[in-house]
Formats: structure tokens, C-alpha cells, sequence
């Protein structure tokens, strides 16, 4: 577990994932001989611990769910960047770099192959989902090309990315072409960025391929905030109810229509 302070950061930044073993996890079990499992990648500041409302749905879809608690972007290390002269540089500076991503990446496919491990059976799909800096990190790992180069394994027979970045920074134009798997798309109407309004994150939804397979949600009235679902506050209940009902939708094999109130739902 990291300590606080920015040496922490760097120190997150250094050390190989098997320093670590397995990142901190929360384990919320399906009924099942052998359900599917879904993996959710925390937001900066967030971690294993967060996340109860979606953790508890998804699980209640039937998918034994996973929430990953990564060092580099938890608590101490939220706090560490948010001590420095220019916070908001430091976050960036932080997000973009190459190691961070790829000990997120690493992190998740250890979580993934600890999970399998427990298994004397094949799951019939797995699902990384994640929030915010998570949902870069479902992103990247789904195949989107990045401005800062590191790219993923494609492990994943679908994907939920709860407000994800869109065109900027992290993503030039056409990042998401390469992506051929079912994605969720959750953002709301208040979901901004530093530079932009909740509609620049458009651009990780429309960019994906035309199969019909992925989903947009838009979900009227909701904050960046509120979107994590780690709170019982509606909107939150809302991307609950809306990732639940995504996974529910996969492993029943039928298309997604429990749309809930409030919200808006387009499909690519």
C-alpha cells in the first residue's frame, strides 16, 4: 500500500507490479457454479473500498465483481498531487504518464488472472469496467491509441467506461476506431472537464465502429461526482442500475433495455 507524500507517487511509478503482489480488491460473489466476472478500475482518489452501489448491482446481475484499488491513483496518492504548487498540472503530468497507465494495466491483468485462478471452470465472459482515470484505463485496454503510448491487451469481452476521457490529452482523433468489442458509455449533463463540457466526451463514443453492439447513456443532471456510484446519491444509482443492466443484457445474450428514467440512450 502506498504511504502518503509525493515520494509515494514516484515511488508507485518505480516499483514492478510483483513488488506489490495484487493491488488492494474487494470481492463481491455472484450465485453461480461459474458466473462471469467483471473487473472495475477505481477513479483518481477512489478505491477498493468505493464503488458499493455498482459493485452490489453488477454482482446482483450475476457477475462476480472486482473492485481494484490501484496505489497509483488512491487516496494517498489523490492527496499527494493535490499538495503540489499546481495541483492541476501535477494530475495531468500524473495521468499522462506512461508508467502510471501501465501499472494500471499490469494491476488489472493480475486481478484478472488471480480471479481465474480461483476457477476450476472457464467463466463464460469477463468485463472490465472502470471511472473517470479507470474508464481511460478500460479504454486503453480495449485498444484505444493514446497520446501517451501505452496500449493494452484486449483480455475483455466487453467494456464500461463510466465518464471517460474524449478528445484531448490522453486520446487524438480516431483513437477509438480499433475497438471492436461492446462498450458502455456512461457521462451526464454536468460531467465536464477542465476544458470542456460533458459533450467532449462524445468523442469515445462516437469514435468506436458502427456494430450496434455498444451504448451510449446520458444521464440528465449529473456531475462528475455523482457518476462514481459510490454514494447512494441517484445519478450514481442511476450508472448502478445502467452498468447492471448492460453485463445483465451480455450474458443473457439480448439487447439492452431496461433504460431508466432521466436518461437518454443511444446505440453504435
Amino acid at each position: 500500500m502506498i504511504r502518503g507524500g509525493a515520494c509515494a507517487v514516484a515511488l508507485a511509478l518505480l516499483v514492478p507490479l510483483a513488488a506489490w503482489a495484487l493491488p488492494p480488491v474487494s470481492r463481491y460473489p455472484a450465485e453461480g457454479d461459474c458466473p462471469p466476472i467483471f473487473l472495475f478500475s477505481n477513479g483518481f482518489g477512489g478505491s477498493e473500498k468505493a464503488y458499493r452501489p455498482l459493485a452490489s448491482a453488477t454482482a446482483a446481475a450475476g457477475f462476480e465483481t472486482w473492485v481494484i484499488g490501484h496505489p497509483q491513483s488512491g487516496p494517498a496518492a489523490f492527496r499527494a498531487v493535490r499538495a503540489e504548487a499546481d495541483p492541476n498540472r501535477a494530475i495531468w503530468e500524473t495521468i499522462l504518464d506512461p508508467g502510471f497507465n501501465q501499472a494500471h494495466l499490469d494491476a488489472i491483468g493480475a486481478v484478472l488472472d488471480h480471479a481465474l485462478s480461483l476457477r476450476d471452470c472457464a467463466p463464460p465472459l469477463v468485463v472490465l469496467g472502470g471511472y473517470s482515470i479507470g474508464a481511460q484505463m478500460a479504454m486503453v485496454e480495449a485498444g484505444a491509441a493514446t497520446r501517451f503510448g501505452t496500449a493494452g491487451e484486449d483480455r475483455f469481452d466487453a467494456y464500461v467506461a463510466i465518464s471517460p476521457p474524449g478528445l484531448g490529452p490522453q486520446f487524438p482523433e480516431d483513437s477509438w476506431a480499433g475497438i471492436d468489442k461492446p462498450v458502455l458509455v456512461v457521462t451526464g449533463s454536468h460531467d465536464g472537464a477542465p476544458y470542456a463540457a460533458w459533450k467532449y466526451r462524445l468523442a469515445a463514443f462516437e469514435g468506436l465502429p458502427a456494430t450496434g453492439r455498444s451504448l451510449f447513456l446520458y444521464i440528465d443532471g449529473a456531475t462528475h461526482m455523482q457518476l462514481s456510484a459510490s454514494t447512494r446519491d441517484p445519478a450514481g444509482i442511476t450508472a448502478a442500475r445502467a452498468a447492471a443492466g448492460f453485463l445483465a443484457a451480455l450474458g443473457a445474450g439480448t439487447d439492452y433495455d431496461d433504460i431508466p428514467e432521466n436518461t437518454e440512450v443511444w446505440r453504435r
